[in-house]
């Protein structure tokens, strides 16, 4: 089974930016990459880094463990996850985001 996710520009935008098929069990972040000039900007891949932010507008998907210092309780209420953690389960709309400025201590 494969499921379109279209990615917007903003939340309230009627318009895909790109859309994109992702299949069963394959990661968001993945699957944008595979079709090339990636919408969603790639990092490590492993939910460390928080460069692949996203907000999910609809849709319902499952999502594996995120790095707290990225994606924090607050973050997952407001539907903002990381693409590389994230595994739709139903058509979907998201949005990009900016990663997050991690807290530095020592800054």
């Amino acid at each position: 089974m494969c499921y379109t996710v279209c990615i917007k520009e903003q939340i309230d935008s009627d318009c895909c930016l790109r859309n994109i098929t992702v299949e069963e069990g394959q990661s968001l972040l993945v699957a944008s990459e595979r079709n090339g000039q990636p919408p969603i900007a790639v990092g490590c891949r492993g939910g460390g880094c928080g460069v692949c932010r996203i907000r999910i507008v609809s849709g319902s998907y499952r999502k594996k463990a995120m790095s707290k210092t990225h994606i924090n309780e607050q973050d997952l209420a407001q539907g903002v996850v990381l693409a590389c953690r994230v595994f739709p389960e139903s058509d979907m709309e998201v949005v990009s985001e900016k990663p997050c400025t991690p807290y530095n201590p020592f800054a």
